[in-house]
């Protein structure tokens, strides 16, 4: 009887071992791929412990290019929707892509800015205006080729919290706009595209201020082409007035001269002939007598 306890003790202890080692062994293919399970750490930028019980590294207060890591870490803080998040990441000095998508789906809805300054880089920090609406749940992966080989490191799923704005929607480089717009719809079926929206007013870009200034300075130009058309036409009418008036008085200067008849003494003395003095007859003087 002693004999069969020691036997079942014997192989309890063996398959403990081999369960632990087996457990080891698929924590150190993971580690060595480059690309770490996104249930074992927590990367909010907060010293946790993960599953493996290993400490989540200190958020790097500075950019570096001295440490040495074949691996990729990415610090993502809590998102807020249009504020700005600032990432960290720590891996090899190789060229680096940084992208987020939504939990469960398998393309990226936007590109980080990591340009070639960051190649260099083994630690750095760098920003993200948090252009995805509040309520999606999204994952941010870092990648890299590095040894021939990918490397990548992938965040916990995150929930946008909402914000006090959503006017910066769809507005980085690199983002899917219609798939940003789409998911704030779905989750928001209130929500109105626009570059001025607001979540606490949803106010959107003031049309009637503007359609006032259109309407009045169109009025303004009526007002000023009617008066100078009336003024013009004043005008004309005026000249047209003096001239009129100057025809009149001709035409009754015309009328008041007199007319030189042939029985009319003017006309007679004017057209009466010429007489020559010595063809007249002057009486003789009467002489008297005494």
């Amino acid at each position: 009887m002693a004999r069969w306890a020691l036997s079942l003790a014997l192989l309890a202890t063996t398959a403990l071992a081999q369960n632990s080692t087996s457990r080891s062994s698929s924590t150190s293919v993971s580690s060595s791929s480059g690309t770490l399970s996104t249930a074992s750490l927590i990367t909010s930028g907060t010293a946790t412990a993960s599953k493996t019980s290993t400490s989540t590294p200190a958020f790097p207060t500075a950019n570096s290019t001295t440490t040495s890591s074949s691996d990729l870490y990415l610090w993502v803080p809590e998102l807020v929707e249009c504020e700005e998040a600032v990432l960290a990441f720590r891996g090899p000095p190789v060229s680096k892509t940084c992208g987020v998508y939504v939990t469960n789906t398998s393309s990226f809805l936007e590109l980080l800015p990591l340009d070639g300054s960051f190649t260099s880089l083994t630690t750095a920090t760098f920003g993200w205006l948090v252009d995805v609406p509040a309520g999606l749940t999204v994952n941010v992966q870092i990648f890299a080729s590095y040894n021939g080989k990918t490397i990548s490191y992938t965040s916990n799923p995150i929930v946008v919290s909402a914000g006090n704005s959503t006017s910066c929607l769809a507005t980085n480089e690199g983002q899917n706009t219609q798939s940003i717009l789409s998911y704030a719809s779905s989750i928001d079926p209130s929500f109105t595209y626009g570059p001025s929206s607001t979540a606490s007013t949803g106010s959107s870009t003031p049309v009637g201020p503007i359609a006032g200034g259109v309407i009045g300075g169109v009025a303004a130009l009526t007002i000023v082409a009617f008066a100078l058309f009336f003024f013009k036409r004043r005008l004309n009418r005026e000249r047209q007035r003096q001239l009129t008036a100057e025809h009149l008085e001709m035409a009754s200067k015309e009328v008041s001269r007199p007319t030189l008849g042939p029985h009319s003494p003017s006309y007679v003395s004017a057209h009466a002939p010429l007489v020559h003095r010595s063809s007249l007859h002057y009486p003789e003087p009467v002489s008297h007598r005494r």
